[in-house]
């Protein structure tokens, strides 16, 4: 099972935006075995699934986490062909991960604030609001990479996940670097306010081009209830509207290409 989906089963299975701050360590400890609806594996009690995520996390985690050289956590990346440790995509997989898995992994927010003052000394060379990219073999930092979106969206959308978890009144606010991530990096250099996309990267100009893995709805409707930036709500319908459309094109087949663009929408 690809990590994005791990990823995504591990947040149904856990932890909500809209819970109530609770004084505790952690607020949201895994598992929390919460209801939900949706697609649930045949024959499986949830004390089976609980124990396949922590299985999944522990293999994740030996294989991929690692202390970087120059301080803090990453996430070791096959994306990079060799040529480099990770990606910003990775990296933001690490910050959810953690996030969601903490109450079962005792060093939890250890790790996810190591991964956060990585990304902190990792921006982007065109908005230090957002991620370069690329962490190269030398973690170089700041402003050697521009920034991708995915990696982006999950960093800010894991900083909220870390508020509800364990609050911001500790050494880094989350809430409020999530809003700066969200207000002054997402909105401004991954978003077209005219066409209302998210854009593949803060690098990117052009207004109609955009990814379908960069599609993630659930994140946007956080960012919206943490900023009251109803944009984020623009976006959301104009996901559906390209899915709509994409998918009448496909047969019904419900399957979305990698990369579309134009007001009638191809694939590239």
């Amino acid at each position: 099972m690809k990590l994005k989906t791990i990823t995504r089963w591990i947040s149904i299975l856990t932890i909500t935006l809209q819970s109530p701050l609770l004084l505790a360590l952690e607020n949201h400890p895994f598992p929390q075995n919460i209801d939900y609806f949706g697609v649930n594996p045949n024959n499986q009690t949830t004390a089976q699934q609980n124990n396949e995520v922590q299985a999944f996390y522990d293999y994740w985690k030996s294989k991929y986490l690692r202390q970087a050289t120059t301080g803090g956590y990453y996430v070791h990346g096959a994306d990079t062909d060799g040529l480099g440790k990770g990606t910003s995509e990775s990296h933001g997989y690490g910050m959810l991960l953690t996030a969601l898995m903490a109450g079962y992994d005792t060093s939890a927010k250890q790790e996810f604030d190591g991964l956060f003052n990585f990304f902190n000394v990792h921006r982007s060379s065109i908005n230090s609001e957002l991620m370069g990219w690329f962490i190269n073999a030398t973690e170089s930092g700041t402003g050697a990479y521009s920034s991708a979106t995915d990696g982006d969206l999950d960093i800010a959308y894991a900083l909220l996940l870390a508020d509800k978890q364990w609050g911001s009144a500790g050494a880094i606010n989350y809430k409020k670097e999530a809003v700066d991530m969200i207000n002054n990096g997402l909105r401004i250099s991954d978003y077209h306010g005219t066409s209302k996309r998210l854009m593949l990267g803060d690098w990117d100009i052009n207004a109609l081009t955009t990814r379908s893995s960069d599609w993630m709805p659930g994140h946007l409707r956080a960012f919206e209830h943490a900023t009251d930036d109803q944009e984020w709500l623009s976006a959301i319908d104009e996901i559906y509207t390209m899915v709509e459309q994409l998918n009448s094109q496909n047969n019904n087949t419900g399957l979305m290409p990698d990369f579309v663009t134009g007001t009638v929408l191809r694939l590239i």
